[in-house]
């Protein structure tokens, strides 16, 4: 399933004058903690790195921007891998960054899940052949992720996923 990169249907807009003010009030807003993880995530996070379980992260945020959020949520010691924006050519919902990471462990598509809020993280995990989760409590509604697998209102019930 592709995706047009839409902001406002119908509605020309300057990329470059909107990239910008976006940078400008993103780097007002991002200050310590007004990102704050859902709950269960961490632990959830945790449990699943003991099991063995590869967890990677990718993400449209550039690489940096990613890694600064890992680690100030302090998820560092559980994220294996990340990709972001800036890794990949062809961003969501391109399948682009899964087929990296996969080719990166030897996994194949159907040994992989994707969790994601948006309909662009479900539809590229399905472009990529894998299965998906969507998470029905964070950025889309239950409606834009149907399309997922699986839906999850509590990111903990990934456990019982795995």
């Amino acid at each position: 399933v592709e995706i047009p990169p839409v902001l406002f249907p119908g509605i020309e807009v300057d990329r470059d004058l909107y990239a910008q003010t976006y940078r400008r009030i993103f780097n007002i807003l991002n200050i310590p903690g007004a990102v704050t993880l859902y709950p269960h995530v961490l632990e959830t996070l945790k449990e699943l790195k003991s099991r063995g379980i590869i967890l990677t992260i990718a993400s449209s945020r550039s690489n940096a921007s990613l890694n600064e959020y890992i680690t100030n949520l302090g998820l560092a010691s559980t994220i294996t891998y990340t990709l972001g924006g800036n890794d990949v050519a062809n961003g969501k919902p391109h399948p682009e960054a899964v087929n990296k990471t996969l080719e990166k462990f030897g996994f194949k598509p159907e040994e992989a899940i994707v969790v994601g809020d948006t309909v662009f993280d479900i539809h590229m995990g399905r472009n990529a052949g894998t299965r998906t989760c969507g998470a029905a409590y964070g950025n889309g509604t239950r409606e834009s992720l149907s399309d997922a697998t699986w839906l999850i209102d509590d990111f903990g019930e990934l456990l019982g996923l795995i």
